[in-house]
């Protein structure tokens, strides 16, 4: 069995100067499905497509409580989000949210929720 190679490049500065844009953009240049870098020196593997989607949720392959990073919990997510969550505990949580977006009348709520805290929110921005 051949192991992936992982180039010595680490993405993390160009993570950090372009955001959440960095991936696509180094999908843009790869020749398939699956990318590889490193991210604060860790090797690290992107995947996008339908197959990657079904691979990420079926919990036989992912793990998702040690995946994150110390300063990424505690200062974007926070401990107890649901991007640590493994199990039961993710599945209870994700059916939250996911239940919400299926019903049109809920989503119509919650539209009206976030427009209006953005709208009180704006003034305190000058």
């Amino acid at each position: 069995m051949r192991l992936p190679r992982f180039p010595i490049v680490d993405s993390t500065v160009v993570l950090l100067s372009e955001g959440y844009a960095w991936l696509p953009d180094l999908f843009r240049k790869a020749t398939g499905p699956v990318v590889h870098t490193r991210l604060i020196g860790r090797p690290t593997t992107g995947l996008h497509g339908p197959d990657a989607v079904r691979f990420f949720y079926d919990e036989d392959h992912i793990v998702r409580n040690p995946a994150l990073p110390e300063p990424v919990l505690s200062t974007l997510f926070g401990h107890g989000a649901v991007h640590t969550l493994d199990g039961d505990m993710f599945r209870v949580r994700k059916e939250l949210f996911v239940s919400q977006l299926m019903r049109p009348e809920a989503v119509r709520g919650m539209v009206e929720q976030i427009g209006a805290a953005w709208d009180e929110a704006i003034p305190a921005w000058a």
